[in-house]
């Protein structure tokens, strides 16, 4: 609270100074590299005729999105408007269900890929080599299966009436968090993903259930591991 004394000894007015919160959304933005998230948005023209639904407005409604568990865009839309008198103090507003849709579909998704490995540099600076359990660093590789209407997304192949998407991510099993994630269909096995990852000389790689063969040494330098036995599993 806030008080003035006027030269006037009968004058006296109190102000009531407005409470700072501090929001988990408040949190999480902050390790955000908003000066990396600025450049590539610029780079993509994210924002390029854009009135409503900026880039980082997106951003931070899929992020709720994420922390409330949401599993549909229109449970974000109604978790925003019943929250409506509390999105100021983390810098929201509420959003459209068309508005986020039409957002999701016209921005470049390199504007938020750029930020994630800004942000997987940014980690890996803060863990230094620090807490290793080996010498070598230890990356982790499995993959999760996220089932979509197969009418609705038929590009989605998985399983006769199925469809889904596979999301491939390679973890830093010293620090656990993600550095690479791909995007495939569903039919898609983790092995044909290898390729597209980038592992350093050294790096100790964990696979889930990956047979063991040529064509999986050949992403290692072609080194085969020792087969205890046969059909074994890596």
């Amino acid at each position: 609270m806030v008080v003035i004394v006027n030269h006037n000894s009968y004058y006296r007015k109190e102000i009531q100074a407005m409470s700072k919160y501090t929001t988990v959304m408040g949190d999480l933005l902050s390790e955000l590299p908003r000066f990396d998230f600025k450049n590539a948005v610029d780079e993509f023209k994210g924002d390029n005729r854009v009135r409503t639904l900026g880039c980082f407005d997106l951003l931070k409604s899929m992020l709720y999105g994420q922390i409330i568990g949401a599993y549909s865009i229109r449970e974000i839309e109604s978790s925003l408007e019943a929250n409506g008198n509390q999105l100021y103090h983390g810098g929201m507003k509420r959003v459209k269900r068309s508005t986020l849709c039409d957002a999701m579909e016209k921005r470049d998704h390199r504007i938020f890929e750029q930020t994630f490995l800004s942000l997987v540099e940014k980690a890996s600076c803060i863990a230094g080599k620090h807490g290793r359990r080996f010498k070598n660093p230890l990356k982790i590789v499995d993959a999760t299966t996220i089932e979509l209407c197969l009418k609705r997304f038929s590009w989605a192949t998985f399983r006769t009436a199925k469809g889904a998407v596979k999301l491939h991510v390679a973890i830093n099993g010293d620090h656990f968090f993600p550095e690479q994630v791909h995007i495939t269909s569903g039919d898609v096995h983790e092995v044909r993903v290898l390729s597209n990852m980038c592992f350093s000389t050294g790096d100790i790689v964990v696979l889930d259930r990956v047979p063991i063969s040529v064509k999986v040494a050949g992403y290692f330098g072609n080194k085969l591991p020792p087969q205890p036995a046969k059909n074994s599993l890596l």
